[in-house]
């Protein structure tokens, strides 16, 4: 009856044993799966990011651009009027004196 006995409880701390060392296997598997995701998530959303940046980088590059054209060719207008202003009322002066 101890041989039983021992024998049972041999099997039951190989069980266990077994079961605690697969238990440990599977869960440095998962860790290293997670830490895997892990890794391609944050290369994903930084290669995101950067393609997000890029792209608002161009459109302010083009906003920047729209507004110098607009303000050189107001620039021009504002000093077109202003030499009609003050340049014709001189030289069409000059002209009949």
């Amino acid at each position: 009856m101890a041989y039983l006995a021992a024998k049972f409880a041999a099997i039951i701390i190989q069980e266990r044993y077994r079961a605690k060392k697969l238990g440990d296997q599977e869960r440095q598997r998962y860790k290293r799966i997670n830490s895997a995701a892990v890794v391609i998530q944050a290369a994903y959303r930084g290669c995101m990011v950067r393609r997000r940046m890029a792209e608002r980088h161009r459109a302010a590059a083009i906003i920047q651009r729209m507004f110098l054209t607009i303000q050189t060719e107001l620039t021009a207008q504002n000093n077109h009027l202003w030499q009609n202003l003050l340049w014709n009322p001189i030289t069409k002066n000059c002209g009949r004196e």
